[in-house]
């Protein structure tokens, strides 16, 4: 990001996660669907696509440390437009997420897209410390970051030079 990038205050962190791959692909939980969708109702410009997608969503992984997910979804979904692949992979955020307290301590819930699918639903404490459950989802509300004027994507090759 460069000083006159208007996310330049927003600083996203993605914490580490110990990811254990289920034996057989499950469905996602009440929850778990409901927090897709609040992020993605609050999403400007989403279009469809998010939507097809999160509905034929399974979990593939589950974190060992928290309520963190990994997903897969139909490949024959369309993609979304602005996340989807060109020559390399590329990453980015629903700028919608979700926040609430828990025994004083803020849990964050964000929706991830690789290559212009829903590929995780992180679910976490900023701290990193291992978080057992989530409250309600009644108990979350959503934060939206402001949308800058170009899609914010990254690279591998961004990943490997560390920005």
């Amino acid at each position: 990001m460069t000083d006159s990038d208007p996310l330049n205050a927003v600083r996203v962190t993605f914490s580490e996660h110990r990811l254990v791959d289920l034996p057989q692909p499950r469905p996602l939980s009440a929850w778990e669907t409901g927090a897709i969708t609040r992020m993605l109702d609050h999403e400007p410009g989403i279009g469809r696509c998010a939507y097809e997608q999160a509905r034929s969503a399974v979990t593939t992984a589950v974190c060992l440390d928290c309520p963190t997910i990994a997903l897969s979804v139909d490949p024959a979904a369309c993609r979304i437009p602005s996340l989807a692949r060109t020559s390399e992979p590329r990453w980015g955020a629903v700028t919608a997420s979700l926040h609430a307290k828990q025994d004083d301590v803020l849990i964050v819930a964000m929706l991830h897209v690789m290559d212009g699918a829903l590929s995780e639903l992180e679910v976490s404490r900023p701290d990193g410390e291992p978080l057992a459950s989530v409250p309600p989802l009644t108990d979350f509300e959503v934060v939206s970051v402001p949308v800058p004027s170009r899609p914010q994507v990254h690279t591998d090759r961004e990943d490997q030079a560390g920005t």
